[in-house]
């Protein structure tokens, strides 16, 4: 998992067997199994502010430039 400046971003590399335990909770929240599961969580110090940056609508890649 990235993390930025002490905050924590989206995982972006994940087993299939993760998936599949995140998947099959009540809620399919990534944080919370993160939060479970912590020693299976490798954290990788970056220099890159998009790695926190949270698009969910197109304003939100209007603001952030974004090509979709």
């Amino acid at each position: 998992m990235p993390c930025y400046q002490g905050q924590r971003g989206n995982p972006i590399v994940m087993r299939r067997r993760a998936v599949l335990e995140i998947l099959d909770t009540p809620t399919q929240v990534c944080r919370e199994w993160l939060d479970l599961h912590p020693s299976r969580v490798h954290f990788m110090e970056t220099n890159r502010a998009e790695f926190i940056t949270d698009v969910d609508t197109l304003e939100d890649l209007r603001r952030e430039r974004l090509e979709y």
